[in-house]
């Protein structure tokens, strides 16, 4: 459900062509971003006979880190694009992806991200 409500409010601010609007799109990618990476750690709570028996289910719900650097990285642009570059949302969308490459083994483009968010 919550999935549907992020699509709907993507859809609606990317027709929007002020700031204010990309702005909360840029939040959306961001909220999409964390949905796409919690998906393993919602799945990897689950008991293992309801893994079991919803096998074929678990495997949409699996992380999806690329996907989640995607939505990260265009959260980022919007940021970068709109806001001065010492706002803490930039920040914290660079940390964003510095999560979302560490847990798909890029290392040394991880720990770039994590040093820009420093700044």
């Amino acid at each position: 459900m919550w999935s549907q409500t992020l699509e709907v409010a993507r859809s609606i601010y990317a027709k929007g062509s002020e700031n204010s609007h990309r702005l909360l799109l840029a939040k959306v990618y961001s909220r999409l971003g964390d949905a796409l990476m919690e998906m393993g750690s919602f799945v990897g709570r689950l008991h293992e006979q309801i893994l079991q028996c919803f096998s074929a289910c678990i495997f949409s719900l699996a992380d999806d880190f690329p996907g989640a650097e995607q939505e990260f990285t265009k959260a980022l642009a919007i940021r970068q694009e709109l806001l001065p570059a010492h706002d803490s949302l930039i920040a914290s969308s660079h940390c964003d992806l510095a999560i979302a490459l560490l847990n798909q083994q890029k290392s040394e483009d991880a720990l770039g991200k994590y040093l820009l968010s420093r700044y």
